[in-house]
């Protein structure tokens, strides 16, 4: 049964903010409203009131400053497909992102909200943890910094205090010669949630001395997870058979998917994990 709300929009950050402080768990913020309204209709959320924030200024489009591209986070996921500069610099994001749904649902929803939903497995979460993204937070106090994986609390849980939004996505620029990729399974084709999803990124990936190697894996763990154990382990190694053997068992023991999974078994993601990692031995 669908509980009664009221409808709020606002076009100032400032006031959002403070009527978002003010009413805390009662309120919820609408973007794309892709997520929202399921929650809604399903009776997993019971607010009183919905805040429309998809009018307020400043927070879509994507541009570059210098080294860095930020990304406002009321941009639909199609902006970032279409974009060229995402297109040019960040590959695998616009990848993940192309996954996501479809065109109709990508023109709805948001980059930021696909963040701030705090789901494992989102699609434009994995890549933009190997581009090692931060998220630019504002309240009617002001703003502040987070790296993207410190954002991610648990399932469903992010960390926004009352009367913060999330604001921007900032990036830097990755060296022109980087490599990388973006792995996917659902149950289905088409519009599933991911059963495990994977993002490589290869920095310098033909100067060993200087090879950088970042691995982000959705749906194994209660966050988005960054494989650092792995990635350390990888530096300044030649990819030989020995080496992808002991880089396997570091993959594995850090994988902790969950046995009550609908979409997948734990051995079948830790087996589609090391599929996905043989393309680092086999490509680069």
């Amino acid at each position: 049964m669908l509980v009664p709300f009221e409808y709020v929009k606002f076009d100032n950050l400032k006031e959002a903010s403070l009527f978002l402080k003010e009413q805390g768990d009662n309120a919820h913020i609408l973007a794309g409203g892709t997520d929202v309204i399921i929650k809604v209709r399903s009776g997993k959320i019971r607010p009183k009131y919905i805040v429309d924030i998809k009018g307020l200024k400043g927070l879509r489009g994507i541009k570059k400053e210098e080294d860095k591209i930020i990304i406002g986070a009321l941009t639909t996921v199609n902006e970032i497909v279409e974009n060229n500069y995402i297109k040019e610099y960040f590959p695998i994001l616009r990848e993940g992102a192309f996954t996501l749904g479809d065109y109709e649902i990508r023109n709805r929803a948001t980059i930021g909200g696909n963040i701030c939903n705090g789901s494992t497995s989102a699609d434009t979460v994995i890549p933009l943890l190997v581009y090692n993204a931060k998220v630019v937070i504002a309240s009617s106090e002001g703003e502040r910094m987070e790296r993207l994986p410190e954002f991610f609390k648990g399932p469903g849980r992010v960390n926004l205090n009352p009367g913060e939004i999330l604001k921007e996505i900032i990036l830097n620029l990755p060296p022109s010669s980087s490599k990388g990729k973006f792995f996917r399974i659902s149950r289905v084709n088409g519009m599933d949630l991911a059963s495990l999803n994977m993002a490589i990124l290869v920095l310098n990936p033909d100067n060993i001395d200087k090879r950088e190697v970042r691995i982000s894996i959705g749906a194994v763990a209660p966050i988005p997870l960054r494989v650092y154990e792995l990635e350390e382990f990888l530096k300044g190694k030649e990819f030989t058979s020995y080496v992808f053997e002991e880089a396997k068992k570091i993959l594995l023991e850090n994988l902790k998917p969950r046995k009550g999974s609908l979409r997948a078994s734990p051995e079948y993601k830790k087996k589609m994990a090391i599929n996905y990692l043989s393309w680092l031995f086999e490509e680069v």
